[in-house]
């Protein structure tokens, strides 16, 4: 049953990446149809749709990946377990639905965005009964990988086949929907590999819930600092601002997104592990730190020195004022992704999500004050800043309540030494950009230039250092 962490990664990280391409294709073509004012409305009313699919979700996903990862092996208790989720999950989907409706009918200020809302709203009950968390607690990424390929590849198609102008903002909408309702359906039959799916009267519903909802609340305090940027955007200043920055928190949300895939996947070995062999689990908790910090550090640098040539490439010159938004969320991308391992590999696999409550909860609340004080100041920017606060304080209040991290993190000097070596390709990122706008007038060559000596040099700098990673790959290619 333990299949290859690395083929695992390397297959989530593919799906994820396929999130990251398809979007980069499409977003420069939709960010020029529709323009920054019918952008901002989609995104907008994509970000109350979050809020309906989280609640539907009350932290069943990773509640059931986690407990249910622990007994995969009896199959007699999985299908008990599955059934039991999968109609609470059924029951809360239904409840959810109803909060809705109620919801945008009696809110006037919603009245505008009635019919955008309905069509996204359509995916949510797909997205329950496509049950993909249990996917993931039988680590079948290739499933997974081969599905959002092609389903991503029929909705690029019918993307450019029906999507032409301005007013095909609600056959977007219904394009964005079709990706959820074609997953759910095509899950929902593949499932029955593993457990034959159905709605139950569940027994055990107390002892589930005390669980679910820590990781909910959990849920919704993340969704708050990371979705509520922009929902206050268009509520304080318009949807202009929040075309701006939809721009900018597209590159932060796919690099988050493929960090977070190769997060997400070694969370049932790590539960595993903690349970089982502890050495183990904190060898496999360093070698995500280490790996992570020899990748991250000059991934943001790049983005950052870019942003102005990635802006352009994705929206065009309307929305160049979101070159500095992108910088700002650029180094929250680095904090953020460093929070996903002190959250999911350390804290839920330790069963201390309670802590992760604590964090995101104080991130959460933070972020909202100080939305309030930097949007009307600040606009897009603002909003960046205020999500760059917010993951700060998760990863401090983390390691404060938590001292078994800070224990992990410098019980193995290699780690710093990694850091110094990914400073040092930080530094070397930024001169060669330097040197090649100097060098160069075209920003196309300015970019790819920036991009080749930038890995060239780093690549060298860890040869130089004997950095183990490199060096272990050099070995192999022997």
């Amino acid at each position: 049953m333990n299949k290859s962490l690395k083929i695992n990664a390397i297959l989530n990280t593919v799906r994820m990446s396929l999130k990251v391409i398809f979007p980069l294709i499409t977003f420069p073509y939709i960010a020029r149809i529709l323009g920054a004012e019918r952008l901002g409305q989609i995104n907008y009313s994509q970000s109350i749709i979050n809020y309906m699919t989280l609640i539907a979700d009350l932290g069943i996903s990773t509640y059931g990946v986690r407990e249910c990862s622990k007994i995969r092996t009896d199959r007699k208790n999985v299908e008990i377990f599955c059934n039991e989720i999968f109609s609470i999950n059924i029951i809360t989907t239904i409840i959810t639905y109803i909060l809705f409706y109620i919801g945008i009918m009696s809110s006037y200020s919603l009245h505008e965005y009635r019919k955008l809302l309905l069509i996204l709203a359509s995916s949510v009950i797909f997205n329950t009964i496509g049950a993909d968390w249990i996917n993931s607690v039988f680590e079948d990424f290739f499933y997974t990988t081969i599905r959002s390929l092609f389903i991503q590849i029929f909705n690029l198609i019918c993307l450019f086949l029906f999507v032409r102008e301005q007013e095909d903002i609600y056959i977007y909408a219904i394009l964005l929907s079709l990706n959820t309702i074609l997953m759910g359906i095509i899950n929902f039959v593949y499932c029955r590999k593993y457990v034959h799916l159905k709605f139950i009267i569940p027994t055990n519903v107390w002892k589930h819930i005390k669980s679910m909802l820590i990781f909910f609340a959990n849920t919704i305090a993340v969704t708050l600092y990371c979705d509520s940027d922009i929902v206050m955007l268009g509520a304080m200043s318009n949807t202009y601002y929040v075309g701006l920055y939809s721009v900018a928190v597209k590159i932060y949300t796919v690099i988050k997104n493929i960090g977070a895939a190769i997060i997400v996947v070694t969370i049932p070995r790590l539960s595993n592990y903690y349970h089982d062999d502890l050495v183990k689990w904190k060898k496999l908790i360093i070698q995500i730190l280490e790996i992570f910090t020899l990748l991250l550090p000059p991934l943001v640098t790049g983005i950052f020195v870019l942003a102005k040539p990635i802006i352009m490439f994705l929206g065009g010159n309307e929305y160049l004022q979101a070159v500095s938004t992108l910088r700002i969320l650029s180094i929250s991308l680095l904090v953020a992704l460093y929070s996903g391992i002190l959250t999911n590999c350390i804290n839920i696999t330790q069963n201390r999500e309670k802590i992760n409550l604590v964090a995101t909860i104080c991130a959460a609340t933070l972020n909202i004050l100080l939305n309030i004080f930097m949007i009307p100041m600040m606009k897009q920017n603002g909003a960046a800043i205020t999500t760059l606060i917010a993951e700060i304080t998760v990863v401090i209040v983390c390691c404060i309540l938590n001292k078994d991290i800070v224990r992990i993190i410098f019980s193995e000097s290699y780690i710093l030494r990694i850091l110094v070596q990914a400073i040092m390709g930080c530094v070397f990122i930024v001169i060669a950009h330097k040197i090649s706008i100097i060098l160069f007038s075209n920003i196309i060559v300015e970019t790819i230039i920036t991009i080749v000596s930038s890995i060239l040099i780093y690549s060298l700098i860890l040869l130089l250092c004997k950095n183990k990673y490199v060096h272990i790959c050099s070995m192999k290619n022997r």
